[in-house]
């Protein structure tokens, strides 16, 4: 009697613990379903382009305002990876400083179309992009090179004469006009493509290794937006300057640019609704340029060189 209840016993605890088992099996098959859920889902991020790495050439330092990175999708929707600037040493480093290698979207980029690479103002708080694109390239295979595309300036050209007209002819070759003289004929010094919005040229004298801005401007047939530096006379209805007024720090006028040492540059700058985002000074594209003969003769007609080195361009592979 007594083998027979603790049988009846023994069974009885061994259908109460598998009761007890089974009791828990809904648990362990949630537990199992959200790690399977998990195992999907990193196995879709695996097979999605979300990060992507740059090679950059020639992309100048700001030293006001920074690049943006865009991917640009089919119905035109832009999605920023992320803000930088470049280094001396061509390094891609965050607004705070540190180095960058990747940039990653919250999206996946097979769908994309295009990556850009846009310069942004200084506390840019705008949610999308400035419209300045120094880069931009289609993504085939995974991959994009992106050129600089706004503006076609490989048939670009220029000359320039020495001249004062503000001042009368004094000190004839304290100023630079981008025109050319033919007899009593004053026609315009430069050939440029017309601007898109984002972009504006600027001229510059380089001397005594203080770059002079001579003005921004769109068209090389009308006269530039400032004259800082001129005397009060009349001058000719074209890009240029006298340097007589308002001498920066480090540069005493009248100045010599005919010393054998000077520059006449034509710059491409980022504009935005009149200001340029990267600062005062000229900046990378510096398409014209001439280094200006020592004794040139005022009123001389001389050419400008066509260079086109200062362009960037980068490598985007998606990952």
């Amino acid at each position: 009697m007594v083998q027979k209840t603790v049988s009846i016993a023994i069974i009885a605890l061994l259908v109460g613990l598998g009761a007890g088992y089974v009791f828990q099996l809904p648990t362990v098959n949630t537990l199992q379903s959200q790690v399977n859920t998990l195992q999907t889902e990193v196995g879709t991020l695996k097979g999605q382009l979300r990060t992507v790495r740059f090679t950059f050439t020639g992309l100048a330092p700001l030293g006001e305002g920074h690049y943006e990175v865009w991917a640009i999708f089919p119905d035109d929707t832009k999605l920023s990876l992320g803000a930088f600037n470049t280094d001396q040493g061509g390094n891609t480093i965050s607004l705070a400083g540190y180095r960058i290698n990747d940039f990653t979207s919250s999206r996946d980029l097979r769908d994309a179309r295009k990556i850009a690479i846009t310069i942004e103002p200084t506390g840019d708080k705008e949610p999308g992009p400035s419209g300045i694109i120094i880069l931009v390239g289609d993504i085939t295979g995974g991959k994009a090179d992106l050129r600089f595309k706004a503006i076609d300036l490989s048939t670009a050209s220029g000359q320039y004469i020495l001249a004062t007209p503000s001042a009368g002819g004094r000190d004839p070759t304290s100023g630079v006009w981008f025109l050319r003289k033919d007899g009593d004929k004053l026609s315009p010094g430069l050939k440029l493509a017309t601007l898109v919005t984002g972009w504006k040229y600027e001229g510059w004298a380089a001397t005594q290794g203080v770059p002079l801005s001579t003005g921004k401007f769109s068209l090389a047939d009308k006269a530039d937006e400032s004259a800082p530096y001129s005397e009060s006379g009349a001058t000719p209805p074209f890009p240029g300057e006298d340097f007589f007024r308002n001498a920066p720090p480090g540069v005493s006028f009248p100045v010599n640019l005919a010393d054998g040492k000077s520059l006449a540059v034509i710059t491409l700058e980022p504009d935005i609704n009149g200001v340029d985002p990267t600062g005062a000074g000229p900046f990378s594209i510096k398409f014209l340029v001439a280094h200006i003969p020592n004794s040139l003769a005022p009123l001389t007609t001389t050419d400008m060189m066509l260079d086109l080195s200062g362009l960037p361009s980068a490598t985007a592979s998606l990952t």
